[in-house]
């Protein structure tokens, strides 16, 4: 019997042991729950303070973008920008290169006078992002946009881009240098390009 009490008592101990664990628990997860609403409230405020300030730095940088973007449409004569045109007089002259020119250009075009409210960002804060390269296209996506191409626009940006070369490479090694086989090569493979260009100037001129 002596157990048994022994036993009761034990179990009388932990019945009064566990209700004081468990407040004392509750407590504790109220004073967190005390300390971390204090902190929910302070950073709301730090959000709320610095809000004005990324509204007016979100304005300030689209107007910058729109307004570089209408000196780049100036320096390459509005209709001429181009890749080609880009390489041959712009390239080596600023420190970006042409996408960002390109994407600068697109939001000079959508908003050519400056913004004045947060709001109006909108319809342009991808392109100022992908100039600034904080934003990159994915992979995928750039497959996509270059599968939309079409096949004139391609063809004629890669023969901009060689010409852009073959008028590079003149500059530092001029035809009169180049030696008979070189000569003969560069004849040989640039032959497709010549037979194309005279396929379709047939084709035009039948047409006239």
């Amino acid at each position: 019997m002596a157990t048994k009490n022994g036993g009761g008592r034990k179990r009388g101990a932990l019945a009064r042991i566990e209700p004081n664990y468990i407040e004392r628990a509750e407590v504790a997860d109220r004073k967190t729950n005390v300390v971390l609403m204090r902190q929910a409230a302070q950073l709301w405020k730090t959000l709320q303070r610095n809000k004005s300030d990324l509204s007016g730095i979100a304005v300030e940088i689209v107007n910058n973008a729109s307004q570089l973007g209408g000196v780049i449409v100036q320096i390459c004569g509005g209709e001429q920008f181009g890749l080609s045109f880009w390489n041959v007089h712009c390239a080596e002259q600023l420190p970006f290169n042409f996408d960002a020119a390109r994407e600068l250009v697109s939001v000079f075009k959508k908003v050519p006078e400056p913004i004045t409210d947060f709001s109006q960002i909108w319809p342009v804060w991808k392109q100022v992002n992908l100039a600034l390269g904080t934003l990159q296209i994915p992979e995928r996506m750039e497959e996509q946009s270059a599968s939309n191409v079409s096949p004139l626009t391609a063809i004629s940006h890669l023969a901009g881009e060689a010409v852009v070369r073959y008028e590079r490479w003149k500059e530092t090694e001029p035809l009169g240098g180049w030696p008979k086989d070189r000569l003969e090569t560069f004849v040989v493979e640039t032959k497709q390009i010549h037979d194309a260009h005279e396929e379709a100037r047939t084709e035009l001129a039948g047409r006239s």
